[in-house]
């Protein structure tokens, strides 16, 4: 059985551990033939703008080898490195923009991500004032 659409959320701490890459491609192998199209996405914290660290070399690697698409292409932090990012799997994903949303040392990642879903069973809808205390 294969679903149509996945989105992971990924955080990395600064100071990862050694197995990252290792584990997070193992988790890739047993999630990307079960789905459709996937977005991962979040703070990797590896930085991607600097091409000839080891690190960042094998993380491209992985990233190629199961044909994801990295859409991140700018700096992504105030110190100018490229540390959070949107990959892609058979997902058209366009208009992305990086900007300074004044939250955080990060910036904002946006863009667009043309779906179609399709809602199998009805959900039951509760009016706000239901489901907290809005007084």
């Amino acid at each position: 059985l294969v679903y149509p659409f996945l989105i992971v959320v990924v955080y990395c701490p600064p100071k990862m551990d050694k197995n990252f890459i290792t584990q997070f491609a193992d988790v890739i192998s047993s999630f990307l033939p079960k789905f459709d199209r996937v977005l991962i996405l979040g703070d990797f914290n590896i930085h991607v703008c600097c091409p000839t660290k080891h690190l960042v070399s094998e993380f491209m690697h992985l990233v190629e080898s199961f044909s994801l698409v990295l859409l991140t292409t700018g700096p992504t932090h105030k110190l100018g490195h490229t540390l959070d990012l949107v990959l892609s799997s058979s997902l058209p994903i366009c208009n992305v923009e990086i900007i300074d949303a004044c939250l955080s040392d990060h910036n904002a990642i946006i863009f667009d991500a043309p779906l179609s879903l399709k809602i199998s069973s009805p959900r039951l809808l509760l009016p706000l004032h239901k489901l907290f205390d809005c007084q």
